[in-house]
């Protein structure tokens, strides 16, 4: 709805889908490709429509999926008419904030109130889409005072369900990573990632912190609706 929010203000009219299914990464991950080139096709199936110009991600673990495992996934297939509706697909794949920055060029309302935040660069994010400038640049467009933490684009540790099967290890990899953000005295840990928001909490709740942990849209539809975060 933060996203919904944030589009509808720049009166973007927006196409969903009922039957969309699971970008495939969890399976990719765990090396069932069977089922993961099934969600592929059966998402590439309505995607491809010509009805919108832009497929927008608030993941950027899934957009990085549809853009590049989807094709080592095709790459088996002999289909013209699928490998062409994949390319089309995979030409209109767009992060939130590549999409608010490059495309729309938005003019950033900015928040009623004073807030720092620290920004954690997740990895897909930043090695797998390269976008770490645009969020950075909306944060500050809309007000915000940025805290920029020592080695921002370091792992939190999250990795999927690599924080369920290597809970341990994933743990003080995010420990070192709240560390650094909480050295910031920042009042949120912002994150494109919705899987390394979630770790995030889980790290600044085990250390007792005080920090709020939201993905990027949750203050940017705050500034667009009024100004004020929850």
């Amino acid at each position: 709805m933060d996203v919904y929010d944030i589009l509808a203000a720049n009166n973007i009219q927006m196409v969903t889908y009922e039957k969309e299914a699971c970008c495939g990464l969890p399976a990719i991950m765990s090396g069932d490709t069977e089922d993961a080139l099934k969600l592929a096709k059966t998402n590439i199936s309505l995607f491809s429509s010509d009805e919108y110009e832009h497929i927008v991600f608030a993941c950027p673990s899934c957009a990085t999926t549809v853009k590049q495992e989807w094709e080592e996934l095709l790459k088996q297939e002999h289909d013209p008419k699928l490998l062409a509706a994949y390319q089309k697909v995979q030409s209109k794949v767009i992060d939130l904030n590549d999409y608010l920055v490059n495309v729309l060029q938005v003019t950033m309302p900015k928040l009623k109130e004073p807030v720092t935040v620290t920004y954690h660069d997740s990895c897909h994010m930043a090695r797998g889409l390269k976008v770490t400038a645009e969020p950075r640049k909306l944060l500050q467009d809309a007000g915000v005072e940025l805290k920029e933490m020592e080695d921002a684009a370091s792992c939190c540790g999250f990795g999927g369900s690599f924080s369920l099967f290597y809970y341990e290890l994933s743990k003080r990899v995010n420990d070192a990573k709240i560390k650094k953000a909480q050295a910031t005295e920042a009042d949120y840990i912002v994150a494109s990632c919705p899987g390394c928001v979630m770790h995030l909490k889980d790290g600044v709740n085990r250390a007792d912190g005080k920090q709020n942990v939201v993905h990027v849209a949750q203050i940017l539809a705050a500034a667009y609706r009024g100004g004020k975060i929850k």
